[in-house]
């Protein structure tokens, strides 16, 4: 079971700083505020379900992203994911286009 939350927190670093990666590079507003917004919501998820978990705040229904079982959640994850890879795409595009 340790070794499986090692793998979970490599895989979670892995994910903020590509997260970070996008927001450097981007020049545009929008797509920064985005991908801003996109990871605080997989950080509340993420902070909510292992505060309950360890009894820090009262449980509630939350699924821990990508972990937790649930059809709705997996989804809207795969629609944020999706929307954070479009843009990491157009990121590169835009900077081969501007050479």
């Amino acid at each position: 079971m340790e070794f499986f939350w090692f793998i979970y927190r490599f895989t979670l670093s892995d994910i903020f700083f590509f997260i970070k990666k996008i927001l450097k590079s981007q020049p545009n507003l929008f797509i920064q505020n985005t991908t801003f917004s996109l990871c605080f919501i997989l950080c509340i998820q993420a902070f909510i379900n292992i505060g309950s978990s360890i009894d820090l705040i009262p449980p509630t229904g939350m699924t821990l992203p990508f972990i937790s079982y649930g059809g709705s959640s997996m989804l809207s994850y795969a629609i944020i994911f999706g929307t954070l890879i479009n843009f990491s795409k157009n990121e590169k595009n835009s900077l081969s286009n501007t050479s």
